[in-house]
């Protein structure tokens, strides 16, 4: 498998499972592709505000930004879920200048 670059390539289906693997409970609003990361926005059951919650999706990491709050999601089940889904398909730069793979 060569690697794939998620900012331009990962589809609108792929990122709405992402942001479910990661967030379950959250509603989808829209996403913007960035240079090197998606940016998505969502909200949560029962929020009065709009553009609150988003978070951001890079090849090997997920940043979650709640009222300004910024913060990186290291471990836990849907740390290792997003994980499995980047390297699945391609985006992870656990593929990129890889001397193993054909």
């Amino acid at each position: 498998m060569k690697f794939r670059d998620m900012s331009t390539e990962m589809t609108e289906q792929e990122i709405i499972t992402a942001l479910y693997m990661i967030c379950p409970d959250s509603l989808y609003k829209r996403y913007k592709r960035e240079k090197g990361y998606i940016s998505v926005w969502y909200s949560l059951p029962n929020d009065t505000e709009t553009d609150k919650h988003h978070l951001e999706l890079l090849p090997d990491n997920v940043y979650i930004f709640d009222n300004e709050t910024e913060q990186e999601l290291t471990d836990g089940d849907a740390f290792f879920r997003y994980h499995q889904l980047t390297v699945a398909k391609g985006y992870s730069y656990l593929w990129k200048g890889n001397p193993f793979i054909i």
